[in-house]
């Protein structure tokens, strides 16, 4: 849009220090890292086919069983 000025970072805090079992998952999983997602209140809006290929490449990375609720 070319009437936008990003002001990004504006409205971001300080960053803290993740809770200890999440630090410890995330410590845990090795060379290939974690992938955190978020889709807010959009996830309901996917079309099925969307959702269906975004499992499809999460499905085929390394995988780590979590014991994460």
């Amino acid at each position: 849009m070319p009437n936008v000025v990003y002001i990004g970072g504006f409205q971001c805090k300080p960053a803290r220090p993740l809770p200890a079992e999440l630090e410890e998952f995330v410590q845990s999983a090795g060379q290939h890292g974690v992938i955190i997602m978020t889709l807010g209140t959009h996830v309901n809006a996917l079309p099925k086919d969307v959702t269906e290929e975004i499992a499809g490449v999460f499905a085929k990375m390394p995988q780590k069983l979590s014991s994460l609720p």
